[in-house]
């Protein structure tokens, strides 16, 4: 006959040989591999609301927005083909991570105009604390804003 105390000893071995046996892959005699945890997701990439504007010898403005998660809006001036139609869209993610680069690029650049210029382009950037105003015969001289300007145009190209 077995005591009180044994049954219990005997208890806790057979619950201990049961977990232990759980930890093992049957046939293997390794102990089981704990799954492995995906990784967080990483946040969207987020730049501050773009507005370029680009104003023709005219006198017509052209906007782009950019929404800080790449959705865009071209805002084109009034009487042209486009104006006529709503242009949306988002900037996929490589051109998305582009603009951000190039507005940390446009920081450090000359952001008014040198003065008058014959062709007439005028250019203005808005996006968060960056503000910088230019001309198209700036633009040599402003690699950075340029390179916006051209990102803009190619992703909003209809």
């Amino acid at each position: 006959m077995m005591g009180p105390v044994r049954r219990v000893l005997l208890g806790g071995l057979i619950l201990l040989g049961l977990l232990v046996g759980a930890c093992v892959r049957p046939g293997s005699g390794t102990p089981a591999t704990r799954p492995v945890l995906a990784a967080a997701p990483q946040r969207p990439l987020s730049t501050p609301m773009v507005v370029l504007a680009r104003t023709g010898a005219t006198g017509l403005t052209q906007r782009t927005i950019v929404r800080p998660d790449g959705e865009w809006l071209l805002l084109a001036p009034p009487g042209s083909v486009r104006a006529s139609v709503v242009n949306d869209g988002r900037l996929d993610p490589a051109r998305h991570a582009e603009l951000a680069r190039l507005l940390s690029e446009a920081a450090a650049q000359p952001g008014e105009p040198s003065g008058d210029c014959p062709a007439g382009v005028r250019y203005r950037l808005d996006a968060g604390p960056l503000h910088a105003a230019w001309t198209g015969c700036d633009a040599p001289d402003r690699p950075a804003l340029t390179a916006i300007v051209d990102l803009l145009g190619a992703a909003t190209a209809g």
